[in-house]
């Protein structure tokens, strides 16, 4: 089980976790999408608790707040915009008839960069993950 620590240095949208939402508007895109899952293997095999995603996405908004493309441009607020970011604390939250786990991360992103807008709704970009600093445990599995 990895350990993330308080100073998550960037989220992105990427190739990750599928979004779950997508909205169009005449004058921005709505895309909102799981960042971190707790006790799931992310795309690197990596797994985080629910205690240790909380912290992550709090640093994150904290230190940061604004989102990023692969790990690289920082997107301006003109760009793109972090609207809401969330921790699921109950069973009985769902997105699109999906349920989502208790202490998820979950964003909204609003996006006003047409090529970027154009880019989500082709598929190219499909999800949201982080960068981070962690100290990683070994932990095996059967």
């Amino acid at each position: 089980m990895s350990k993330l620590p308080l100073r998550t240095s960037h989220l992105q949208l990427s190739y990750g976790r599928r979004l779950c939402k997508v909205d169009e508007h005449p004058d921005f895109t709505l895309v909102t999408g799981l960042v971190m899952v707790p006790d799931k293997f992310d795309n690197q095999g990596d797994v985080a608790s629910a205690d240790v995603i909380e912290r992550a996405a709090h640093g994150f908004m904290e230190e940061h707040g604004r989102p990023a493309i692969m790990h690289k441009t920082r997107l301006t607020k003109r760009e793109a915009a972090i609207v809401e970011s969330q921790i699921i604390r109950s069973e009985n939250y769902s997105i699109n008839g999906t349920r989502v786990p208790i202490g998820s991360w979950l964003v909204t992103m609003k996006v006003y960069e047409t090529n970027l807008r154009s880019a989500i709704r082709r598929g190219i970009f499909q999800g949201f993950s982080i960068g981070a600093d962690a100290d990683f445990q070994v932990v095996e599995t059967a």
